[in-house]
């Protein structure tokens, strides 16, 4: 005869957060999507509230679609799984949860769905008890906006089929080809779910013992795990089969955390006194192929096909941001961007810090290649390191930018030919006399941003980068904008300057130094010589000269001289260039203390 269990039962022994009793109604599995830690991963997601097995094993993913971030904002109450590609998805893309329901009847559903104006309009739910055989849920027709209240199910029947089962799945599917605007569903249209929830009513004391829970449960791991069954049955007893087949009373019994580093099937079956033997528990253990490359060179050669690689040697972090975690690193071969917008990356890096055993995939986005972590590589395996940024001409940059592309470069003797101020995602051209290239802002929060363009021949450091509407450099911050006292100039005429002018100093209002440049023609500009006797003089507003910076013979070339007016009082001064073939050229500049 089976034990009589109390009306009410515990925390401990049905593993709700509250203390529930017979026809009360419970939350049976919700998925709200606020775990910040649950979040550091891709699909599947497990639950946020429930049963103890909901809890630790009930998930949601997306079939025949792409997850794409987690996303929050467009009125959604807190974060929410973004997908796209919902083209031609009638009927065979859907959203779909799987939980377990013993002990329960009187099932409802609600949730919620926004979509943008190319994603799928119409779904409906449908219920499995096997995954193969699905069947309409009545009442459940949804009609997606952009918004986050139209497309919405509050507390609808479940059919009674679903009641007191150990595992039945839900899922959300396409009904239509039809968009959100009216059109059709485009590659790009996003479909979005939050705020599912399952309630039920408890139908009685148990007859049957809890089944096993997996922690960590069923999924993708790229690194050895210990996993820990456990039951909410007091004094349950464990059995488990690690090779797919079902467990009895005559499998082996579970006494210690089961260590894991290859893939894994996992079934384990729950007995107790008195009691029935629980529903059987699966978890799938998936170990990926790990392929070793010794450096980033050989990374970036690597498909782009979900394959997952591990850089054995150790990479030099150049630059990060908070925008989607974004780190460039690179070694003595090339760079790499990593992109890691689930935040998988958990360790704090310093700027030139060294990482060893990264782990991720690649995929390319606007024509960048891309890195996405899998694991968090942990603490820095170096620190202190200096990376030397590649000098190059900006023919080399253009000609060859694939090779550069995300690696430390130093562009020589270029300038800007905008004025004005730096901006968020704008774009700016930059030459040295000769080619072109583009400069853009695409770090977010650096400390140029709202400071004046330079007006001055100078190196300037970056990191190349690419999106589809082309191929640009960024510098890091202030310091990239380098201000040489006289840059080199190569014995080529072809890369002389031709014409002579006068440079806006930089920066501009300035205290106590700010820099100069000049340039001086060679003969592609039509002077008779190459040399020129050059006075560079500082005057304040009365015409008076206050002090001589250059004055002698200069080759052609492009000079940058510093003046340091510590000595001087505060306002507007002149600065005047005259060589002795008869040009002239004057500008302000503010010294402010």
């Amino acid at each position: 005869m089976k034990t009589r269990i109390p009306v009410f039962l515990s925390l401990l022994l049905l593993g709700f957060m509250v203390t529930v009793g017979w026809g009360q109604e419970v939350t049976i599995a919700e998925w709200n999507f606020e775990d910040s830690g649950k979040r550091q991963y891709d699909l599947p997601y497990f639950a946020d509230q429930g049963t103890s097995w909901n809890f630790l094993n009930a998930s949601i993913n997306v079939t025949g679609a792409l997850f794409t971030a987690w996303v929050t904002g467009s009125g959604s109450s807190g974060f929410a799984p973004n997908s796209n590609t919902w083209q031609d998805g009638f009927d065979s893309k859907y959203w779909i949860i799987n939980l377990n329901t013993e002990g329960f009847g009187d099932l409802k559903l609600s949730s919620k769905q926004y979509g943008s104006s190319t994603g799928p309009r119409d779904f409906k739910v449908q219920w499995s008890t096997d995954e193969v055989i699905w069947n309409d849920v009545s009442n459940s027709i949804i009609t997606v906006a952009t918004n986050w209240t139209s497309g919405v199910l509050n507390e609808i029947n479940l059919p009674s089929d679903l009641n007191n089962q150990s595992t039945i799945f839900l899922r959300w599917i396409v009904t239509s080809t039809t968009s959100v605007n009216g059109g059709t569903i485009g590659s790009s249209g996003t479909n979005r779910i939050d705020d599912i929830l399952i309630t039920g009513i408890s139908t009685g004391p148990p007859t049957q013992a809890a089944a096993p829970t997996f922690n960590p449960p069923g999924g993708t791991y790229y690194q050895p795990i210990n996993v820990v069954l456990s039951t909410t049955t007091p004094n349950g007893v464990i059995y488990y089969t690690d090779d797919g087949s079902d467990p009895d009373d005559q499998s082996t019994l579970y006494t210690e955390p089961i260590p894991l580093s290859s893939t894994t099937t996992l079934r384990a079956i729950t007995y107790a006194d008195e009691l029935d033997p629980s529903s059987i528990s699966t978890a799938v253990y998936t170990f990926p192929t790990i392929n070793d490359v010794a450096n980033v060179a050989a990374l970036r050669q690597g498909a782009r096909d979900g394959t997952v690689y591990r850089l054995t040697g150790e990479a030099f972090l150049t630059f990060q941001q908070s925008f989607r975690n974004q780190k460039y690193v690179q070694d003595n071969t090339a760079g790499i961007l990593i992109d890691d917008d689930p935040r998988v990356i958990t360790t704090t890096y310093q700027r030139e810090d060294g990482i060893t055993g990264l782990i991720g995939t690649l995929t390319e986005f606007g024509n960048m290649l891309q890195f996405n972590p899998v694991v968090d590589p942990g603490p820095a395996t170096s620190s202190g390191n200096t990376v030397i940024p590649l000098e190059l001409t900006v023919a080399q940059f253009n000609a060859n930018f694939e090779t550069y592309e995300a690696r430390l470069v130093k562009l020589l003797n270029v300038s800007f030919t905008a004025t004005g101020t730096f901006a968020n995602g704008q774009v700016y051209g930059i030459s040295d006399g000769q080619d072109a290239a583009n400069f853009r802002c695409t770090f977010f929060d650096v400390d140029y941003i709202g400071t004046a363009i330079p007006q001055i021949v100078l190196h300037l450091i970056g990191l190349p980068n690419s999106r589809s509407d082309g191929d640009y450099i960024t510098a890091r911050d202030l310091n990239d904008f380098e201000t040489p006292s006289d840059i080199a100039i190569d014995a080529g005429q072809s890369r002389l300057p031709q014409v002579f002018a006068l440079h806006q100093n930089y920066p501009n209002p300035f205290n106590p130094a700010t820099a100069i440049s000049y340039s001086l023609g060679g003969p592609l500009s039509g002077q008779l010589s190459a040399i020129s006797n050059v006075d560079l003089s500082i005057y304040n507003l009365l015409g008076q000269k206050v002090v001589t910076l250059v004055s002698e013979r200069q080759p052609a070339g492009h000079y940058t001289v510093q003046w340091d007016a510590s000595g001087m009082v505060s306002g507007v001064y002149l600065y005047k260039l005259q060589t002795d073939n008869g040009f002239s050229q004057t500008r302000k500049l503010v010294l402010m203390k």
